[in-house]
């Protein structure tokens, strides 16, 4: 299960990202970030792996429908991210970027700590699982 893994990234033991690497994933990250605060939901879970699992549903497609339905009554939506940390995952094209989040809606107002699992798929990155850590209202 994904999200019950912890990654654990030693400084100096594993391969870095590539500059090109982390340029394209930090603009794939930002890309997500503004699909979901602009509610757009096609280019929002464009961002996610056809391999992607999720952590709170058995399958995808609930989640899918659950994300979609967030989506139709959040309203506003405000989506920041603090500091950004980047490592290399399991294989050279997997990585591993975790954040602080800051979440408001009309529905709801969160702080997270997140945890995103990458791939690299064809021309992009593709998120493989989302961890949510030390979730609190905000």
């Amino acid at each position: 299960k994904p999200w019950d893994t912890v990654w654990l990234a030693v400084k100096g033991t594993e391969p870095a990202l590539t500059e090109k690497d982390a340029a394209s994933l930090r603009q794939a990250v930002e890309g997500w970030r503004q699909a979901w605060e602009q509610t757009r939901f096609g280019d929002y879970i464009g961002f996610y792996s056809a391999s992607f699992v999720p952590s709170s549903d058995l399958d995808v497609a609930r989640w899918w429908d659950r994300k979609r339905s967030l989506f139709e009554r959040s309203g506003s939506i405000s989506v920041q991210l603090g500091a950004t940390t980047m490592a290399t995952g399991d294989t050279p094209e997997e990585a591993i970027v975790s954040f602080d989040q800051l979440y408001r809606s009309e529905l709801l107002s969160s702080r997270c700590f997140k945890v995103l699992r990458w791939r690299h798929e064809g021309a992009g990155w593709k998120i493989l699982s989302e961890t949510v850590l030390l979730e609190r209202p905000s």
